[in-house]
């Protein structure tokens, strides 16, 4: 178990690199995120945005290069330190994902599918059952927990995503194009959703997005061009 100490930084990257063989995406990069931020970033298709990303949430590993200083903290762990398995302790513990694409199990409800981190983490099953109904009722779900999937619509499918990125408590949310899928009036209240939950729970956000409304919401706006940060 993970036990963190209060942190300012939520996120502190120096000199990020990745590599796809001969294919450099990521030239060095540095970035701090602090405690309850919301930081965006945008960027041409193919510029490493979402490879940031991925690299910055432990779900890839960077590229070490010889005589480079590299540093990357989340939550104060070294995680260029951790064991696969430390790693998917702290997504699951500490760590909330949202994507384009929701990655909803088709065959669960909406209450299960929002419940599956808790038992990952082996949480009591009651009490995060109540936990998860009341998330799912926060976000204007509450008629919606016993359906699946395929009969929700697509800021519904939104939502049960980020109800299950809420579940465990995450300090940090990685969300990558989280309204890409989404019609203007639903992208619209996904972005009012992000900054109320912001308010209400104190995480930090970093979203990637081609959406300029969600990305001068932010409280910083960066910009990614060819594998640096600008």
């Amino acid at each position: 178990m993970f036990i963190f100490e209060k942190l300012f930084f939520m996120i502190q990257a120096r000199s990020i690199y990745k590599s796809f063989g001969s294919l450099e995406v990521l030239k060095g990069v540095d970035i701090d995120i602090q405690e309850g931020e919301v930081v965006s970033i945008t960027g041409d298709s193919g510029s490493g945005k979402s490879t940031l990303l991925q690299i910055l949430g432990s779900l890839e590993r960077l590229t070490l290069r010889k005589g480079v200083n590299t540093k990357l903290k989340l939550l104060g762990q070294d995680i260029q330190s951790l064991s696969n398995k430390e790693l998917a302790e702290l997504r699951n513990t500490s760590i909330g994902f949202i994507f384009q694409f929701h990655h909803l199990l088709p065959e669960f409800t909406a209450l299960e599918n929002v419940c599956l981190p808790g038992y990952i983490g082996n949480r009591e099953k009651k009490s995060l059952q109540k936990e998860a109904k009341e998330l799912l009722e926060q976000l204007g779900l509450g008629e919606r927990l016993g359906h699946k999937p395929a009969v929700l619509s697509g800021g519904e499918q939104q939502r049960v995503a980020i109800a299950r990125a809420l579940i465990n408590h995450p300090k940090v949310i990685f969300a990558d194009e989280p309204s890409g899928n989404l019609d203007a009036k639903n992208s619209r209240e996904l972005h009012e959703l992000f900054f109320s939950l912001r308010e209400r729970f104190k995480q930090a956000f970093l979203i990637v997005t081609h959406n300029p409304e969600l990305a001068e919401r932010a409280d910083r706006q960066l910009h990614m061009h060819e594998g640096n940060l600008i």
